[in-house]
């Protein structure tokens, strides 16, 4: 009897196993590749850095990001030109999560004082043309990049 018990309860765990395994969203289990971050993108949602364009590309084999059109905001036009790196590198986190280095504003000053310049930002594509970035471990996202070219 006990045995049969036994039995009845590792079919149910075998079952809810395989339901739990069949619901899983299996995109989210290959690799993102860093290729995808290569093109000219535009921000959006950003209290500075609206409407800008930056250009993604490899540098000294790394991922950089640099403005190639600036907005309209006084403290872009004062401490940015075109050629400024807002983007320092991009990391991957895991399969589909990317750690992004955004170089601050006048990050020249704020060195010289030996303030921090960089913070880090995570950062997972909501769609080939959507790149979303937030806070770690923030499910509200700071802004997002808007692809243009690739």
């Amino acid at each position: 009897m006990a045995f049969k018990i036994l039995k009845m309860n590792v079919y149910k765990l075998l079952i809810c196993i395989a339901i739990i395994i069949a619901s899983c969203d299996i995109s989210k289990l290959s690799q993102t590749p860093m290729s995808k971050f290569i093109g000219v993108w535009r921000v959006e949602d950003h209290s500075i850095l609206n409407n800008c364009e930056l250009i993604i590309s490899y540098k000294s084999k790394s991922l950089k990001g640099r403005l190639i059109k600036l907005n309209q905001n006084k403290l872009v036009n004062l401490f940015c030109d075109t050629n400024t790196i807002i983007i320092s590198s991009i990391a991957r986190k895991s399969n589909f999560q990317f750690i992004v280095k955004e170089k601050l504003i006048a990050s020249e000053l704020f060195s010289s004082y030996n303030i921090s310049s960089e913070k880090n930002i995570e950062a997972e594509f909501k769609s080939e043309n959507t790149i979303i970035l937030k806070k770690s471990e923030s499910k509200i996202p700071l802004f997002k990049l808007i692809r243009i070219k690739k």
